[in-house]
């Protein structure tokens, strides 16, 4: 609960592992930044992504070439309503895609934040596509928030959904029975 301040968590893209992907809540687009100067020891690009997982932005060098990388408060591409998003981390380049091409070009203006202009931007993300030239790459990471809190889901596992719906069929058949007594 409350204010969500920092992410962590680990790449290793020589075996298999290019991105993570997490769900956060912002309270608006105003005040929402995310950035990994300082917190990462290899070139960064950050993507965040609607609810539906449809690209919002996305920035892969704040500065120069294989650098950490920014999602701006402010910028022209935030989103303006409070809400459930998805923040995405991977090691340059490799890119989120879906079944129509690539969702954003972070990787061809490195200091730029981008919208979801490529084929695949009007599509949800179902995969990454690229590779990197950096060896052994990834390594541990910090992305440093603002304007985000945990999310926090209303929708019940599914073994909890089950005992729910269970304990409330008992409870419907318990009162038929009396009625009939």
């Amino acid at each position: 609960m409350g204010a969500l301040t920092a992410i962590e968590g680990i790449l290793s893209p020589d075996s298999g592992d290019v991105a993570d992907m997490f769900e956060i809540f912002l309270t608006d687009g105003v005040t929402f930044s995310a950035t990994t100067v300082g917190g990462a020891g290899f070139d960064t690009e950050l993507f965040l992504f609607d609810s539906a997982g449809v690209g919002v932005y996305a920035q892969d060098d704040v500065s120069g070439f294989r650098a950490p990388s920014t999602l701006p408060a402010g910028n022209h591409h935030s989103p303006t309503v409070p809400g459930i998003y998805f923040l995405a981390i991977s090691q340059c380049c490799f890119e989120p895609a879906n079944s129509s091409g690539l969702i954003f070009d972070a990787s061809i203006d490195h200091n730029a934040v981008v919208g979801p202009e490529k084929p695949g931007g009007a599509l949800p993300i179902t995969e990454y596509s690229g590779a990197s030239n950096q060896s052994p790459g990834g390594g541990a990471y910090t992305i440093a928030l603002t304007g985000a809190r945990f999310a926090i889901s209303a929708v019940p596992e599914p073994g909890t959904l089950c005992l729910l719906l269970t304990g409330i069929a008992g409870m419907i058949g318990l009162k038929y029975k009396q009625r009939r007594s």
